[in-house]
């Protein structure tokens, strides 16, 4: 009678252990088809960042999201708004990266809210090291192709420095700049109240620069001068100058150890 009672209880134990998994798979099949796993088995070996529905998703290339006009900066996640204008792609604020302390970048001012304003200035060797990875510090040419679709007209003097009528006026930022006394209106031809149109969305801004040899900014809310690539003789490179009093662009040309604002293009593929 004894052996008849254990082979029972045998029976009843094993029934229940398939009923419990029989439940168990039940369950994980349920949610799989609602698209649920348990906790332990999401994500513990994924670097991808998800959504909220679990699905992976892939992060934009070199940090650009061309349907929402932003350009995130991989090193130290900062935003820029981007802008295409003509054929290229560029960077519609100044880089805002530090770079090798106050050695080669400064803050305006040395202050977090010039910075802020106006981004990071450069010098011209940090420059053609700065931008993000995928896009570039442009070349004299690229600033042409840039300067010739915002501009009326070009002069060019006897020493071949180029002038773009209109491209300040259509290139500068609506506010920042500094106003003469006395002007109220904008003068078409001079811009004689110092902000601009910006009518491509560019946005220029007034940095100024940096001169490390005396420690000294100049031109913050006058002037803005942009670093290309371009070395046009030993130890001076291109980088075209806007102004507060004129509505126009003169391809200047700086020593390349002042610091500088940086506008990056990105790199055609």
């Amino acid at each position: 009678m004894s052996k008849i009672w254990f082979g029972l209880l045998g029976v009843i134990s094993m029934s229940m252990l398939m009923a419990c998994s029989d439940s168990s798979s039940t369950s994980a099949d349920n949610n799989s088809e609602n698209g649920t796993e348990s906790s332990s088995s999401i994500g513990e070996n994924s670097d991808k960042p998800t959504s909220s529905s679990g699905t992976s998703v892939e992060a934009p290339a070199n940090g650009y999201d061309a349907e929402a006009g932003i350009l995130t900066d991989a090193r130290d996640r900062k935003k820029y708004k981007v802008v295409k204008i003509g054929n290229q792609i560029w960077m519609a604020e100044n880089l805002n990266y530090e770079y090798n302390g106050n050695e080669e970048s400064w803050c305006p001012n040395h202050s977090l809210s010039g910075c802020n304003t106006y981004g990071h200035l450069y010098t011209w060797e940090a420059a053609n090291k700065v931008c993000p990875e995928g896009w570039h510090l442009p070349s004299q040419e690229e600033f042409e192709v840039l300067l010739k679709f915002a501009s009326s007209d070009v002069e060019t003097d006897e020493d071949d420095v180029k002038t773009w009528l209109g491209a300040g006026l259509a290139l500068k930022s609506t506010e920042g700049w500094y106003t003469a006394a006395g002007s109220s209106n904008r003068d078409p031809d001079m811009g004689t109240d110092g902000n601009g149109l910006d009518t491509y969305g560019f946005a220029i801004v007034p940095a100024g620069q940096y001169n490390p040899a005396d420690m000294n900014f100049a031109g913050i809310k006058h002037y803005a001068a942009l670093w290309s690539s371009t070395e046009v003789e030993d130890f001076i490179a291109y980088s075209p100058i806007a102004y507060n009093d004129r509505s126009i662009i003169k391809g200047g040309n700086n020593d390349i150890d002042l610091g500088l604002s940086v506008r990056c293009v990105l790199t055609e593929e």
